[in-house]
């Protein structure tokens, strides 16, 4: 499995294990997201002027849209869930029931669970054949 595939699995696995809905487009859009941010770290500091663009110009939309989308997506996951898996992955209390991440934060978090390769306490993505 090629790298960039890796990540992308990773990724999904994590936020859907989050509780984030993967029929809505923020979900799209913030899963490649962070495989530009693992590429790229500075795309955390230019989100708006470097990464929203980026997304925008590979889905064909409009960057408003995908900050719509990515802001929906993470106002109904706190809503839903809390963000108690994100609490669960890190081993540690990172937001109470009324916090929840920024986009940023959010999207540093979820490549740091790649870096840091916390996904593998829960699913082991080397055994899973997808090719």
């Amino acid at each position: 499995m090629s790298e960039s595939r890796k990540i992308e699995l990773v990724t999904k696995l994590t936020m859907l294990k989050i509780g984030f809905k993967s029929d809505q487009d923020g979900f799209d859009y913030l899963c490649f997201a962070v495989q530009h941010v693992l590429n790229n770290n500075l795309f955390l500091f230019q989100l708006h002027k470097g990464l929203y663009l980026d997304i925008a110009k590979h889905f064909e939309v409009k960057t408003l849209d995908v900050e719509r989308a990515i802001r929906h997506s993470v106002n109904t996951t706190s809503e839903c869930v809390s963000f108690d898996g994100l609490n669960e992955l890190f081993g540690f209390l990172l937001y109470t029931i009324d916090g929840k991440p920024t986009i940023a934060e959010l999207i540093r978090l979820l490549a740091e669970v790649y870096r840091l390769k916390l996904y593998k306490k829960f699913f082991d993505v080397d055994k899973l054949d997808l090719d």
